[in-house]
């Protein structure tokens, strides 16, 4: 599996790296908070939605904990975008985004 950590994840945002950051989450939960500059699909709308995205830029997928985006990651995997799953998900950013400055 693709994974990515957090601590990776923000050295890229800092690096300026030419990445999309995709949260799979519902609407609503994208609407109570997200990673500054992520795009929502929601996972239900993935496999429609999927031709929003730029096959020739990395995608970092994830969700509230990291396990619903592995099933966004292999899909997108299998449909030959360059991806990774965000471990631990937007969990892991709300309990350490403190830490990261």
């Amino acid at each position: 599996m693709n994974n990515i950590d957090l601590k990776k994840l923000m050295e890229k945002i800092i690096n300026g790296e030419n990445i999309v950051i995709l949260d799979v989450r519902s609407k609503v939960q994208y609407n109570e908070g997200h990673i500054e500059g992520a795009v929502n699909i929601p996972m239900s709308n993935l496999a429609i939605e999927m031709d929003d995205l730029d096959m020739n830029k990395e995608i970092i997928v994830y969700c509230n904990s990291g396990k619903v985006s592995i099933g966004a990651t292999l899909f997108l995997l299998d449909k030959g975008f360059n991806v990774k799953n965000l471990k631990g998900g937007f969990e892991e950013y709300k309990n350490c985004q403190l830490d990261i400055t």
